[in-house]
This record gives C-alpha cells, sequence and structure tokens, in this order.
C-alpha cells in the first residue's frame, strides 16, 4: 500500500519530464526548419514550388532524427501533399482568398497541384538522401542548392513564399521560371 503513492508520484514525474523533452525537442527542431529558411533557402525558390525549401528541410530533419526518423519524415511529406493537411491542399489547389473581393486567387489548378506535389515528394526524398549520406550543415546548403533546380509549377500563394508563376487557366503557364 505504501508502493502506491511512490508509484503515482514517479508515473507523475515521467510524464512531466516526458512532456518537457517533447517540448524543447519540438521547439528546437521549429528553430532550427526557420534558420533552414532563413539561411538556405535562395530567395527565388518560388519559382520552382519551394523545392529547394522541400529537400532542405528533408536534409536537415534527416540530419536531427536519424535513420530511425526516416519513415515518419517521409510519411510527414506524403501526409503534407494529401488532404488530410486540408488548409496546404487547398491553398495549393484552389488559391487563398482575396480580402478584397472574398475570391480565392492563386491556385495552382488541379494538373499543376499534381505536378507539384509529385515533384515536391521528389524533393524531399533528395533532401533526405542528401541528409543522410551526409549530415551537417554541408548537406543542407547541397540540398536547398540542387533542391532548386527540380522542375515544378511555381509556388503562387504569398503565405508559401509566392511569387512563382500565376495559373491562368493553362497549366504551361506557371512553369519554366528556373533559378538563374
Amino acid at each position: 500500500m505504501d508502493s502506491l503513492p511512490i508509484s503515482i508520484w514517479v508515473r507523475w514525474a515521467w510524464l512531466k519530464f516526458t512532456t518537457y523533452l517533447r517540448k524543447l525537442a519540438e521547439a528546437t527542431l521549429a528553430r532550427g526548419m526557420m534558420e533552414v529558411y532563413q539561411s538556405y533557402v535562395p530567395s527565388d525558390a518560388s519559382a520552382n514550388g519551394m523545392h529547394a525549401w522541400h529537400a532542405a528541410s528533408n536534409a536537415y530533419l534527416a540530419g536531427e532524427l536519424g535513420l530511425l526518423g526516416a519513415p515518419f519524415i517521409f510519411l510527414g511529406g506524403i501526409y503534407h501533399e494529401t488532404p488530410f493537411d486540408w488548409g496546404s491542399f487547398r491553398a495549393e489547389q484552389s488559391g487563398v482568398p482575396d480580402p478584397a473581393t472574398g475570391r480565392r486567387v492563386g491556385g495552382q489548378g488541379s494538373i499543376n497541384h499534381f505536378l507539384d506535389s509529385m515533384t515536391d515528394m521528389v524533393s524531399n526524398v533528395f533532401g533526405l538522401v542528401a541528409g543522410y549520406l551526409n549530415p551537417g550543415a554541408s548537406s543542407v546548403a547541397f540540398a536547398a542548392k540542387w533542391g532548386n533546380y527540380i522542375p515544378g509549377p511555381g509556388e503562387p500563394d504569398p503565405a508559401f513564399g509566392g511569387g512563382g508563376g500565376q495559373y491562368k487557366g493553362q497549366p504551361w503557364d506557371a512553369w519554366g521560371q528556373y533559378p538563374k
């Protein structure tokens, strides 16, 4: 009977400790992802659907989470490209509301959205491979530089880098703006 309160206290302490570690890891990863974006992703990354960001962020996560994190990183990328991540999916498919009119503008349309999702996943895998072959900042820089050359429709949404080709009804309108 005396061990019950100690057992409850140990469980409570363990839960608090693991919750603290989880929050610390989340904050550390979030800071790292912001640093990747600010330090490594080129200013023209939106021209190719932010493929430099996809590659660099996956290289960073590979270095931070190791091989055991690979399935989770890969599945997270797939999740992001499906309707399960509805906010991102809807913004890429049909755009974002224009504050003046309320109409959705800047979407990629179905064909470009599909092509962009597929090339995003290619960029993710490229970044993972770079991150596992040479963990560290050099792999993140490498992935950002070469990931920027993976073709894809431009990112029209200003919330995600914007400035890429605007979809105007024809899928090819948003292609062809590659890094200089």
